[in-house]
C-alpha cells in the first residue's frame, strides 16, 4: 500500500519483501511492515482478511482503527525506518480536489468522535479493549 503522493527510495520495495520473508521464516505474527508510518507499507494478506476495515471510518481513522485492532490481537506492526518521502507534506489528492477537501474537513470531527466513542480515547490513548467497551459473548 502506498500513498499516491509518496516516493520510495531506491531498493525499499526489495527490502520490505526481504523483511517479510524473514518474519515469515521466523514465524513472527506480523500484519504490517511500515516505512514512514504507513506512507508506504506491506500488508499481510492473511491478516487483512481477518481484520476487515471499519467502513464507518474513512480516511485517516480507518487506518488508526485497523492498526489498533491488530495490536490488541497481538499482531505485530513492524517499523523499518526505511526512507520514503511524503511529497509536499502529503495529502496531495485532498489539496488538488476542493470537493474532497470539503468532505474531509466537514466530516473529520464526526469520525474523530466515533473513534473516541469506539475505543475510549484518541489514537495512542485508547482505553477499551473491545469496541464501545462491550463485553464479548
Amino acid at each position: 500500500m502506498m500513498h499516491s503522493d509518496a516516493e520510495a527510495s531506491e531498493d525499499v520495495v526489495e527490502q520490505l519483501l526481504e523483511r517479510a520473508k524473514e518474519l515469515d521464516r521466523t514465524r513472527v505474527n506480523w500484519g504490517v511492515i511500515l516505512t514512514n508510518y504507513d506512507v508506504f507499507c506491506l500488508l499481510n494478506t492473511r491478516i487483512v482478511k481477518e481484520f476487515p476495515w471499519d467502513t464507518y471510518l474513512p480516511v485517516y481513522y480507518t487506518d488508526v482503527d485497523f492498526y489498533y485492532r491488530l495490536r490488541l490481537a497481538g499482531v505485530r506492526l513492524v517499523e523499518t525506518g526505511l526512507p520514503v518521502k511524503h511529497m509536499e507534506q502529503g495529502s496531495n489528492a485532498m489539496k488538488a480536489d476542493p470537493t474532497l477537501r470539503q468532505f474531509i474537513t466537514s466530516n473529520y470531527p464526526a469520525w474523530r468522535q466515533y473513534y473516541i466513542a469506539k475505543w475510549g480515547g484518541e489514537r495512542d490513548q485508547e482505553r477499551y479493549s473491545t469496541p464501545f467497551n462491550r463485553r464479548l459473548l
